[in-house]
């Protein structure tokens, strides 16, 4: 039989008064007995509306495939919106019983891996800080995430999809996010407190300064100190001479 939108609305509001049957946690002994006594329960309620009846196990399958079905699409639509930039999707939205499912679902059935950071809640502003006036070089990092599923969208036997607002939610959701920093040789322009640079070599030159001035002050005590010697050895030279003198007069 096929499955009439009066079966997906019936079963819809029956999974959101049980949303156990959307998470299968049913842990317990006592708790899988509830499941079978439920699914019991809402497929004789299928059965009963006189288009054609399903087992158990028949509704679900069903209810499974959907929910396969439902997240592949969802996930296109967010690969769409990213290849797209944001604009108008090439694909139908999803419709309203499709996103009232995925609610039942959460978040990470459609948007993958539970460890992976979730995308798409507002724009993220870089804010750059430079606190140099030269020309330096910027390195340039790009960022990207890009999640998407695998699975393809079966048609058949699956909910009719409405063109209304529903996909916008899904749509806000980029499937990819590029953070960009510049790169290239520019002028950088300092934000917030004013940095004031003074040359590193500009203590070294006053260290040398103060150097050269204590080496000369060294050379001019050194050349006062020779040329006192050398008055020292003439006076004793001329001496030693004039005493030579007397002894050869004598």
């Amino acid at each position: 039989m096929r499955v009439q939108a009066v079966h997906w609305e019936m079963l819809l509001s029956f999974c959101e008064e049980n949303p156990q049957l959307i998470t299968n946690k049913f842990n317990s002994s006592e708790g899988r007995a509830k499941a079978v006594a439920m699914w019991q329960t809402i497929a004789n309620r299928l059965n009963s509306l006189g288009y054609g009846e399903k087992s158990v196990e028949g509704w679900r399958k069903t209810l499974t495939d959907w929910k396969s079905k439902t997240k592949a699409k969802a996930a296109t639509l967010r690969r769409d919106q990213g290849q797209t930039g944001g604009g108008s999707p090439h694909l139908p939205p999803l419709s309203p019983l499709e996103e009232r499912i995925l609610s039942l679902m959460g978040v990470t059935a459609f948007m993958g891996n539970e460890t992976v950071p979730e995308l798409g809640f507002g724009e993220v502003e870089v804010q750059h800080v430079e606190i140099s006036d030269r020309e330096t070089p910027k390195s340039s990092m790009v960022v990207e995430h890009d999640y998407s599923d695998e699975n393809q969208v079966d048609e058949n036997d699956e909910p009719c999809t409405s063109h209304g607002h529903s996909s916008q939610g899904i749509g806000k959701r980029g499937t990819k996010r590029k953070l960009e920093y510049g790169s290239g040789k520019g002028k950088s322009k300092s934000k917030g407190r004013m940095h004031l640079n003074v040359p590193a070599s500009s203590g070294l030159l006053q260290l040398s300064r103060e150097s050269v001035n204590v080496l000369k002050g060294i050379q001019k005590n050194t050349d006062r100190i020779a040329t006192s010697l050398e008055t020292l050895i003439s006076q004793n030279f001329t001496c030693k001479c004039n005493a030579q003198t007397c002894k050869n007069n004598k």
